[in-house]
C-alpha cells in the first residue's frame, strides 16, 4: 500500500534559558528542564496537545490583558480535537493557506475548562513570490471560562521533499 504524502505530525518545543526557570518544578512534576511550551499535533488522528508555563504562554501574546496571567497555576495542559482530522498536503494550497478548527479542554492541575481555537497554515511570501515549502503554523486558543483569554503562537514549518527523516 502506497503511503499518502503530506504532513501527519508536528512537534515543537521552546526551552527556558534562565537558570531560575530551569530549576523550577511544577504541580505536574515537570522540572525546568521541561520546555516552556511543548506542542504536539497529530493531523491524521485530529489531536492537538500543548503543555506549557501559563505565564510564558500569556506573555507571548502582545495583546494579553494583565490579569490573564493570574488565571491559572504555573503549568497548563491543553488537549483538543482538530477538525477535520486528515493528513495535510500543503502542496495543494498556495497563497490561500488553510484553517482548521479545534475544541477541547485546558487543565491546570485544579480545574478543567473548555477552550476552542484554530490552526492556520500561512505560506511565506518573499515580496511578490511564494517561497516554496516554507510555511508558518499559527495557533490561536481561546479559554472560554475567563472572558476568552487568548494564547497565540506562530511557528516555522519547513517541508522536506523526498524521504522523511526522523529527528
Amino acid at each position: 500500500m502506497k503511503e499518502q504524502p503530506g504532513l501527519k505530525n508536528f512537534e515543537y518545543s521552546i526551552f527556558p534559558v534562565s537558570r531560575k526557570l530551569a530549576s523550577a518544578v511544577d504541580e505536574y512534576g515537570h522540572t525546568g528542564h521541561s520546555p516552556l511550551m511543548h506542542v504536539k499535533i497529530d493531523f491524521k488522528e485530529g489531536l492537538f496537545f500543548l503543555r506549557g508555563d501559563w505565564e510564558y504562554l500569556i506573555q507571548s501574546n502582545k495583546q494579553a490583558e494583565e490579569d490573564w496571567k493570574f488565571l491559572h497555576r504555573q503549568s497548563v495542559q491543553i488537549s483538543m480535537s482538530v477538525y477535520p482530522s486528515c493528513i495535510i498536503d500543503l502542496k495543494k494550497f498556495t497563497s490561500e493557506g488553510l484553517i482548521l478548527s479545534m475544541d477541547g479542554y485546558l487543565k491546570d492541575g485544579i480545574q478543567s475548562i473548555p477552550c476552542m481555537g484554530m490552526l492556520l497554515f500561512d505560506n511565506l511570501f518573499n515580496g511578490q513570490e511564494q517561497v516554496v515549502n516554507y510555511w508558518h503554523l499559527m495557533f490561536y486558543l481561546y479559554e472560554n471560562g475567563s472572558g476568552y483569554s487568548e494564547i497565540k503562537f506562530r511557528l516555522p514549518l519547513c517541508l522536506t521533499t523526498g524521504i522523511p527523516k526522523n529527528n
